[in-house]
């Protein structure tokens, strides 16, 4: 492969460091033009060595879909029952099971009082990850929605025909064989005789 330019490497080095920002803003850092960034962006080169750093980047964190669906599995099944000792007091962050500490978002930590016997005393308020987010999600990577997709394309609302708030559907442009719509600002609807 032929060496990049400079303005191509600052772009990609620039790229790399700061993955949340948008493209608009990545130019703007580079000091490029915005039609000059697309440009360099689009090209091949800059192309194939962004997707090979991404890759060895991806590599050396290790991420993966495998890792990226444990940590989901970890939010969404989660079972509390693992926060609490024998005796029902919370546990310590560091007593706690791998699985329940990577659901963790934060932790609160408040020292309290001691009882004069000198040992530290420790209050833990835990809060975690949204677990029916994750569960949608790991959904959505498992094709569970497509089905209900399906489903909702095809609901409608059904009227009688004798019903004087029913809409004229007879030789309406609006209305297209096997596609439901609005009709004059309707529900969808099905006639029936």
């Amino acid at each position: 492969m032929d060496e990049l330019s400079h303005q191509a490497e600052t772009l990609i080095n620039t790229i790399m460091a700061n993955p949340g920002k948008s493209n608009t803003e990545i130019y703007a850092m580079c000091e490029l033009a915005l039609s000059t960034g697309k440009d360099l962006l689009k090209s091949l080169p800059v192309q194939t060595e962004l997707k090979k750093r991404q890759a060895a980047a991806a590599y050396d964190c290790q991420i993966n879909l495998r890792r990226v669906m444990l940590e989901e599995s970890c939010v969404a099944f989660l079972d509390p029952i693992d926060l609490f000792d024998k005796e029902g007091s919370i546990v310590a962050p560091h007593e706690l099971p791998e699985r329940i500490r990577r659901a963790i978002a934060s932790v609160e930590v408040k020292e309290l009082k001691s009882d004069g016997d000198g040992e530290k005393r420790y209050k833990y308020k835990y809060k975690f990850w949204d677990k029916g987010k994750s569960l949608e999600r790991i959904s959505k990577h498992l094709g569970l929605y497509e089905k209900d997709n399906v489903q909702k394309a095809v609901r409608m609302y059904f009227i009688r025909s004798d019903d004087v708030d029913a809409p004229q559907i007879e030789d309406s442009p609006e209305v297209v064989e096997g596609e439901f719509r609005e009709i004059d600002n309707k529900k969808p609807v099905a006639l029936l005789e």
